[in-house]
């Protein structure tokens, strides 16, 4: 027998509750039968359901209304309707009083705004970065295939792309990356219990339509098991399957959303167009849909604009199999390159054990692999909900201290609405005495001052709401360019709405609770008393200003720590000249696939053509571009002695165009080609190291296994960043490099080769009238050769202290704030005790004092308050600072200096906002003042 439809629940429930005894029986049990016949009529089930709340709601308006006494449960209603219409003409109250004072109203709003909007926008920006899940299907199911290998082996690994960590449980390092014949056996294994596919990022390819100039575009590599297991929705189009992941197969992309939006508009006759991926003709299979950027949610990544079946990696990315020790193709070396993602089901256990197994027997068949490390070699499975976005564990301390931050803000605003109400409460003495009189309990109080400041608060709710829109992409731009991030959405959602609301009713609660308790209490109970008499001393009020002066100290003392390092690193000598310097990078080996030119022949041909630019006196080329983040090292020996050699792959004129003076001897110039003997020139700290008291040059010493001659003397430079000291230094000639493979300073490893390379301009041209310029002169010589990161020198160095620069313009942002909010609660307290004692004020006068005398009475009240907010911030700055020490240039977290900086400008700050209101207590009238009640 088919079960009786299930009517909607909520607007049943509503009406279960909402009405009473007889009423609600009948209600229901009508409902429910026009629901049921309804559908069974076949009626569409989504027009009965809106039908069902419509009646419902229907009626238990039309029940309410037509209640009457005899009614059954009709007095728990007439209750309940009176305290609605009591609720009512409470706010209508609430917002007539407040129209009556536009100033404390305006204060109180704008405080609780800024307090709300600077917590709503930075937690989109958190939910952005380090909460949001990929948009797939069931992503908690989702992990990350790591394995440990042992300490002492000596297997040869030779990576790409790969990503090291330890292991949170034992400590052990643990690699990402696989030889594909690893990750086979793992698929084998798996059985299809345990889905899985592989992975690798090209990095940057080119996307050429229709002959137009190559445009750059983030790609993948991934086996066929790749959309399914993630549980993709497709836009247009399908996905690749087993059949196009062959290496005899016709070449096929899959798009992104993004890319066919740009490119095609979104027209779908895209679907079944060829496009050249890095050269290569691909036909555009499919479209990933709107809102999927990668396996990078919080932007980390560069987003897959392109993703390719593993099987085209020779004709997309063939410098790969171009190196050493990585055979003719990566799918039948020990080229460890394919990262795994594996879908765990919910309840599955034991997941590891089958590929643990499988893992260890293809590691023993790697060349150097023992008995004794084979059951070293394990599997863990970390959570991957976020991608690989799950492990960027750096971006978590920078954005807790940030939330900090804000959470303190919101608080001082909370604090400084408390201090407003009470020192405000002095104003509505008579008001609450009269209810009082009247007959006002203190619940009846209390209510009444709650709506008044539940109203503020969700007038502060909406505010701060549009300061989050409008705000939030700044916050959000600061935060994203300091962590890496890019091409984050950051969306208004219904999340972020309810989480405002959310705020401003908690807002509401902690903000008015206490002055209303107060004022309900001691306070209209005295006044009944004390008419005309000085009103309370409000001690409460005092010390929340107190506190917020207290607060602000260490906001006010990091803005200063970060300032001090942004001047210490803007004034680091980097040993070259960056006025004048232009950037970008090119990589000849995407412009068309397995082009049998060589590299340097194209650069060549970039060179001179640059060199011909309007403007451009000097142009050379570099592996690893100063102050970028790069560096690369390999092993050398200079007689016996091993020593580790920083290298960087150089073009002719490099050091007269970067403006790094030649001490000794000469630079790399045009003699310096691929059939002349190997020259290097070294910097001064490299032959001050191993070289000490002698001529450097025409000395000679091995870079790997070649012989190469010093033939110049650099001046020392700064390479990866602005903190690091020069290191000692190998230039080469990029011509004269064979394609090795270096480690490079994260322990990556990457090709080091003219494949790659960054070119640098010297000019005197305005770099707005390049960024046009250079993307064409290049097409002139390599039509399908994308230009990148087209920037100038000294922009690449403001990249390299982005994280120090968030920091300090944040702090200095929301310091700001909690200096302005603890001025307008100072200011308040003090008109308050100045309008508390305006009679005492008139009779001192009357009675001869001088008006210097009434102004220290008054001022010295808020010296002393804010003193006293500076002696309890102060310590708390001093435990608070180490937290950003590794993050300092050039001075100690507990820098005295800015600590003292900070207390001097919080007391000057806090005079000047009360400054105001003291100037009125002196300019009063006494015989006006004696008549003040």
């Amino acid at each position: 027998m088919t079960p009786p439809p299930r009517p909607p629940r909520l607007p049943r429930l509503l009406a279960s509750v909402l009405l009473r005894g007889e009423m609600r029986e009948i209600v229901l049990g009508d409902l429910d039968e026009e629901f049921a016949v309804a559908i069974a009529a076949g009626a569409d089930r989504r027009q009965a359901r809106r039908r069902y709340w419509r009646q419902a709601f229907a009626s238990i308006v039309s029940t309410w209304q037509g209640a009457s006494p005899a009614a059954p449960g009709s007095a728990h209603r007439g209750r309940l309707s009176r305290a609605v219409q009591g609720f009512a003409l409470d706010i209508r109250h609430a917002a007539r009083v407040l129209a009556r004072s536009p100033g404390f109203t305006l204060v109180a709003v704008a405080s609780l705004a800024i307090g709300i909007g600077a917590n709503t926008a930075m937690y989109n920006v958190v939910r952005a970065l380090l909460i949001e899940s990929l948009p797939v299907h069931k992503p908690d199911e989702l992990a990350l295939a790591y394995w440990t290998r042992p300490a002492s082996t000596k297997v040869r690994m030779l990576e790409l792309n790969s990503e090291g960590l330890r292991d949170p449980k034992s400590g052990q390092r643990l690699q990402s990356n696989l030889t594909y014949s690893m990750f086979a056996a793992m698929r084998g294994a798996s059985a299809g219990s345990l889905p899985i596919f592989g992975f690798n990022f090209i990095g940057q390819a080119n996307v050429s339509i229709d002959g137009q100039p190559a445009m750059p575009a983030g790609g993948m590599l991934a086996t066929s098991e790749y959309f399914p297991v993630m549980g993709l929705a497709m836009a247009a189009g399908r996905p690749f399957t087993a059949a196009d992941d062959r290496p005899d197969a016709e070449r096929v992309v899959v798009i992104s959303h993004g890319l066919w939006m740009r490119a095609f508009g979104g027209d779908r006759s895209a679907i079944g167009r060829t496009i050249r991926v890095s050269g290569t003709p691909c036909e555009v299979i499919g479209v990933t849909a709107q809102g999927y950027r990668g396996l990078s949610q919080g932007g980390f990544f560069p987003p897959v604009d392109v993703t390719l079946p593993l099987a085209a990696q020779p004709d997309v990315m063939p410098r790969w199999s171009a190196m050493p020790a990585s055979g003719a193709s990566l799918f039948t070396s020990n080229q460890f390159w394919v990262r795994a993602i594996v879908r765990v089901p919910a309840g599955t256990t034991g997941s590891e054990g089958p590929l643990a197994s499988a893992l260890r027997g293809e590691f023993a068949k790697l060349p150097g692999a023992t008995p004794e490390e084979i059951p070293q070699v394990t599997v863990r499975l970390l959570p991957g909900g976020r991608g690989l976005d799950s492990l960027r564990k750096d971006t978590e301390r920078p954005l807790a201290i940030l939330g900090a931050v804000v959470a303190v803000v919101l608080l001082m605003a909370c604090a400084n609405l408390a201090a407003l109400l009470l020192a405000r409460g002095v104003a509505r003495q008579r008001e609450l005495a009269v209810r009082r009189a009247l007959g006002a309990g203190r619940t009846r109080l209390v209510r009444v001052l709650m709506t008044e400041t539940l109203l503020l608060a969700m007038a502060g709710g909406v505010a701060g709401l549009f300061i989050a829109v409008w705000s939030g992409p700044i916050i959000a731009s600061m935060v994203t360019v300091g962590l890496g991030a890019a091409g984050v959405d950051l969306g208004i959602s219904w999340r972020l709405v309810g989480l405002t609301a959310g705020v401003s009713i908690a807002a509401a609660i902690l903000a008015g609770l206490i002055p209303a308790l107060r004022l309900s209490g001691r306070l209209a109970a005295d006044l009944t008393t004390r008419a005309g008499q000085a009103g309370p001393r409000f001690a409460t009020g005092r010390a929340l200003i107190a506190l917020q002066i207290a607060v602000s100290v260490p906001l006010l003392v990091g803005a200063g720590l970060f300032l001090r390092t942004i001047y210490n690193l803007s004034a680091v000598d980097v040993g070259f000249n960056p006025d004048g310097l232009v950037v970008f990078k090119l990589e000849p080996g995407l412009g068309r696939a397995n082009d049998p030119r060589d590299p340097r022949e194209v650069y060549a041909h970039v060179l001179e053509r640059m060199r011909t630019l309007p403007g451009v006196t000097s142009a050379s080329i570099v592996a690893d571009l100063p102050i970028s983040g790069r560096s690369s090292n390999t092993g050398g020996k200079i007689g016996e002695d091993k020593i580790s050699v920083n290298l960087n792959a150089v073009g002719p004129r490099f050091f007269e165009t970067m403006g790094i003076p030649i001490v000794v001897g000469r630079s790399i110039d045009e003699q310096d080609t691929a059939s002349s003997p190997p020259v290097v020139v070294v910097s001064q700290t490299f032959a001050a190291q191993y070289f000490p008291g002698q001529t450097p040059v025409g000395q000679h010493f091995l870079i790997g296994e070649a012989n190469v001659e010093i033939v110049g003397v650099a001046a020392a430079s700064r390479t990866r960043d602005l903190r690091t000291d020069p290191p000692p230094m190998v230039y080469d000639a990029y011509v004269q490099q064979s394609f090795a493979t270096f480690p490079s300073f994260r322990g990556f490893l990457r090709t080091v080769s003219p494949l790659e390379m960054s070119v640098v301009l010297r000019t005197a041209a305005p770099v707005a009238a390049l960024r046009s310029v250079i993307p064409a002169a290049v097409r002139e010589v390599e039509p399908e050769l994308p230009v990148t990161d087209i920037r100038t020198e000294t922009d690449q160095i403001a990249t390299s202290i982005a994280r120090e620069r968030m920091f300090m313009r944040l702090l200095v942002l929301f310091g700001g704030f909690a200096v302005l909010l603890a001025c307008i609660g100072l200011h308040g307290v003090t008109s308050y005790a100045v309008a508390r004692r305006t009679s005492e004020i008139g009779i001192r006068m009357a009675l001869g004092a001088r008006r210097s005398q009434v102004l220290w009475l008054i001022l010295r009240q808020v010296v002393v308050l804010a003193l006293a907010g500076v002696a309890l911030g102060l310590p708390i700055a001093f435990s608070a600072s180490p937290v950003v020490g590794s993050m300092l240039y050039g001075l100690a977290p507990r820098d005295a200096m800015t600590m003292a900086g900070a207390a001097l400008v919080l007391v000057a700050v806090a005079l000047a906002a009360a400054w105001l209101p003291v100037r009125r207590a002196v300019a009063v009238d006494p015989t006006i003042a004696l008549h003040v009640d």
